[in-house]
């Protein structure tokens, strides 16, 4: 199931350390990664290759708690959300930009079948998030919504590119950013406990490479499921809607006239390039959720790799031999609403030997195993 990177012994000595943990990737996980431990005044070197093939960057960094064409939400959502608002604001704060937009989301319902979901979660007592049904006379006309739908909150998005490049100036600024290609002859793990990068040394090893992660030794065992998705901006003569729409594809206002439409959903892909199959979808997609599609102009076409996993619960922890080696991990397509708890338990877990979330936590492949 793992990789067992070798031992190649150095002689330097384990206090004669860059940071204490280096990080490998400045995705959305690397990043909250590095500030949370940084939170906790460990010393932290976060190592990237420019971004040449980081999903947030594409990402729409949509946060939205319900789950699926059955509203499905997990158990851990209240928590996730309160620790996502909680990160974006104080990252807001400290590097002095705006990145969290809180919009609601008309969830419009596919089928009848759909209608049945909603009513069974509405019939378990008050709902946190599913609003009252709405019929098709009172949603936007610009929508196609044969079915109506219902008003749902605590979601809004993230402003990820913005997110990333503000954090890697302000952590370049305090010299724990440090810009270069990674791959497995830049590891060297010593017969002291401890981790050289490219020539930096560390007590401890974070990989978030998203779905690179078989780049690198250790955890290419692991049942990474890479996703790639595709997303249109599109420019709208005429406003569409003032709040995110999801029904088969999602719509999120960027402005009264610019939006981003998306995703698809592959698992079979050769490259990390927008397709034409991928835009057409795409455009099929939006002229079943709008009225007046010939009206909308495609301004930019994106693709990225998701990493996603199986059970849909990220990969976290420690290589069982190589104990400098850890993995954060597998977040998929929900990681503005996962990856900030998360991030924080994997803090104290690095730093205070926390146990991790058992539902996240990679021994599950090893019992499952075994």
């Amino acid at each position: 199931m793992f990789g067992n990177p070798a031992l190649r012994p150095q002689n330097a000595r384990v206090s004669e350390i860059d940071a204490q943990v280096l990080i490998v990737g400045q995705g959305l996980a690397g990043t909250l990664l590095a500030y949370a431990l940084r939170a906790r005044g460990c010393g932290v070197i976060v190592i990237d290759d420019g971004h040449r093939h980081c999903a947030s960057m594409v990402a729409a960094g949509l946060v939205n708690p319900l789950a699926g064409i059955r509203f499905n939400h997990a158990p851990q959502t209240a928590a996730w959300l309160a620790s996502a608002e909680q990160t974006w604001r104080r990252l807001e704060h400290a590097l002095g930009i705006v990145i969290w937009h809180p919009l609601p989301m008309l969830r419009l319902f596919r089928s009848a079948e759909q209608i049945r979901f909603w009513e069974r979660r509405r019939s378990r007592g008050p709902d946190p998030y599913a609003g009252e049904k709405l019929e098709s006379y009172a949603l936007p006309p610009t929508l196609r919504a044969p079915y109506g739908g219902f008003l749902q909150t605590h979601t809004g998005f993230v402003d990820l590119p913005t997110l990333l490049a503000h954090a890697r100036n302000d952590l370049r600024a305090a010299g724990a950013f440090v810009q270069q290609p990674i791959s497995a002859r830049d590891i060297v793990f010593d017969d002291a406990g401890g981790v050289e990068v490219a020539g930096l040394r560390g007590q401890h090893l974070v990989l978030c490479t998203g779905a690179m992660l078989k780049a690198l030794p250790g955890f290419e065992g692991l049942p990474l499921q890479a996703e790639k998705g595709e997303i249109l901006d599109i420019e709208s003569r005429v406003p569409i809607s003032q709040e995110i729409v999801n029904a088969a594809h999602w719509l999120i206002p960027h402005s009264r006239s610019h939006y981003r439409f998306g995703a698809t959903h592959s698992h079979t892909f050769s490259d990390w390039e927008p397709t034409e199959a991928g835009r057409a979808t795409l455009k099929e997609g939006l002229s079943g959720l709008i009225n007046d599609a010939d009206s909308v102009r495609v301004t930019r076409h994106t693709a990225g790799v998701r990493p996603s996993t199986r059970d849909r619960a990220p990969l976290l922890g420690t290589h069982p031999k190589q104990r400098a080696l850890h993995l954060f991990n597998g977040f998929g397509g929900r990681g503005c609403l996962k990856i900030p708890w998360y991030a924080e338990r994997f803090a104290d877990y690095l730093v205070t030997k926390a146990g991790l979330p058992p539902e996240a936590d990679i021994r599950r492949f090893e019992e499952a195993a075994g």
